[in-house]
């Protein structure tokens, strides 16, 4: 019987020992999973920082697309105008020009007039002086 007080001896030593294992262990993995944990959040943080940071700059560059095609639609409209209004001013004078021939052909066309009526009277005062000889 003087083994049985050792062999219990034994016996609660290794427990002992065992549940310590058991114990650290454990804290060992509630260690890790802490650790796990954290690390993914922090993952998770920093993904949303990037995603935020992505969007900023998708943002920055459609705003910075927009305000290109805007200027380049000013510049253009602007020549267009620049263009047309060219354009009208020679229309413009096109058509003072015409006006000033279109006078021109009046002032000719009464100015043939009035010499074939003159001729036509010259023309009867010779054909009457004629008559009278």
């Amino acid at each position: 019987m003087g083994n049985l007080p050792a062999g219990a001896l034994g016996f609660i030593l290794a427990a002992a020992v065992a549940g310590t294992v058991y114990l650290m262990g454990r804290q060992r993995l509630l260690g890790e999973t802490r650790t796990a944990a954290e690390q993914a959040r922090r993952a998770l943080e920093d993904a949303e920082r990037q995603a935020e940071a992505i969007r900023r700059e998708a943002d920055m560059q459609g705003r910075d697309e927009l305000v290109r095609a805007r200027g380049k639609v000013e510049t253009e409209t602007r020549e267009e105008r620049r263009s047309l209004q060219a354009i009208e001013k020679k229309l413009g004078g096109l058509e003072v020009d015409l006006e000033r021939k279109s006078a021109r052909l009046e002032d000719r066309s009464r100015d043939l007039k009035k010499r074939e009526s003159r001729a036509t009277d010259q023309e009867k005062s010779l054909e009457s002086e004629r008559d009278e000889l």
